[in-house]
């Protein structure tokens, strides 16, 4: 029995430790990042303070329909992972002209 008491503080230890809270990112300090050429700076998570540099999807390639990119505030910076002037189709999930 006390086993399992054990274990299960141990659950629930590890899967709050794994959940950032919304203001995580507010004691952060990210150092200026400038993404290369055809790649953005997103943040997919609270845990993801800094952000990291995705690539964007070009034209005929797969995208990730509804799934906005945001900045490193969590503001939405683009609606879909295509590259510029592309807009990702919900039924082919592929990146093409609007």
């Amino acid at each position: 029995m006390i086993k399992v008491i054990i274990f299960l503080f141990a659950g629930v230890a590890v899967a709050s430790a794994l959940v950032c809270e919304p203001d995580f990112c507010d004691r952060i300090r990210c150092k200026v990042t400038t993404c290369p050429p055809g790649q953005v700076r997103t943040k997919k998570n609270n845990c993801q303070c800094c952000g990291i540099c995705v690539p964007l999807q070009k034209k005929g390639e797969y995208c990730l329909p509804d799934y906005p990119l945001k900045d490193y505030t969590g503001r939405v910076i683009q609606d879909s992972d295509c590259a510029s002037g592309l807009k990702c189709d919900s039924n082919t999930r592929k990146c093409v002209e609007p």
